[in-house]
């Protein structure tokens, strides 16, 4: 991994949120109550309460929502760093982009109970976090189709899926140990959550909405979750399960045939890169006990 380039973007996913948030302070402590417009464009802090008196689902909705995005998007950030670690810069610096939009979007209406936007154009109002979801989305669409050749490089993918007997066990473990755990957490959070709204709530019909409005985004984002881990298993054990289904075969061919007269080549970003300097020393190894 590449850790030069890891350290820089998840700097700069920082420093997108902290400007975010930061415009927002000031925009709440100089413009309060004023606005400055300069003709259809100008800065006015404009603060949209999330809750109001009575429950309404939509708005939950609109929360748990955002928070939905932004986790996913963490996710997706965390996980294309690891597998892209040495190329595609431009990508995931479009797509830190992105998620720091979701992010701050999150942060806002989970923490200050509210949007705040302090952009004015043409009398609506937009904030940093907004900007950076349409430009990040532009570019990451942008290098995607620019990259695609490089993402998926015709020579770097397997024909099958899971190539070894064994993958399938480890894909199996790894996937469930993850519902396992969602299935805990997601009993005890709602179980938790249930027991907080009867204390709340009065009628049960609010009670009902309040919690299917917390359970309809949870279940959408283990289930994307699921989905994201399933295809990250099987692309991690192809990259230690490649080479070492290569080792097998060199190793077969040598047996049948009876010489080395092939070299062993991994794909690249495989582990286990050793493996073709010990099938090269074999091979050598095995040619100088044939001449004897």
């Amino acid at each position: 991994m590449n850790k030069k380039d890891w350290f820089t973007l998840t700097g700069m996913l920082l420093l997108f949120c902290i400007g975010d948030q930061l415009s927002k302070w000031i925009a709440l402590k100089l413009l309060s109550g004023k606005a400055i417009m300069l003709g259809p464009i100008g800065f006015a802090a404009y603060r949209q309460p999330l809750l109001q008196e009575h429950i309404n689902v939509l708005q939950y909705m609109t929360a748990t929502s955002s928070a939905v995005f932004g986790i996913l998007f963490l996710f997706i950030f965390f996980v294309l760093n690891l597998i892209w670690a040495d190329k595609l810069f431009k990508f995931r610096v479009s797509l830190a982009l992105l998620t720091a939009g979701f992010l701050c979007d999150s942060i806002d209406k989970i923490f200050s109970k509210s949007s705040i936007d302090w952009i004015a154009i043409f009398n609506h109002y937009i904030s940093l976090n907004d900007i950076y979801i349409l430009v990040g989305l532009a570019l990451t669409i942008f290098f995607f189709i620019k990259n695609y050749s490089t993402i998926f490089y015709k020579h770097s993918l397997r024909k099958t899926m899971i190539i070894e007997k064994d993958q399938y066990t480890f894909c199996t473990y790894i996937i469930l140990s993850y519902l396992i755990f969602i299935a805990g957490f997601g009993t005890f959070f709602m179980t938790t959550f249930s027991i907080m709204s009867d204390n709340i709530m009065t009628t049960s019909s609010n009670q009902t909405n309040l919690i299917l409005s917390v359970l309809l985004p949870f279940v959408l984002l283990s289930t994307c979750f699921l989905l994201m881990m399933s295809i990250f298993t099987i692309y991690l054990s192809n990259k230690i399960y490649g080479p070492v289904y290569a080792f097998k075969k060199y190793i077969k061919d040598v047996l049948l045939s009876g010489e080395a007269n092939r070299s062993l080549h991994l794909r690249k970003g495989d582990h286990f890169k050793d493996l073709s300097d010990l099938a090269s020393q074999l091979g050598t190894k095995y040619k100088k006990d044939e001449t004897k």
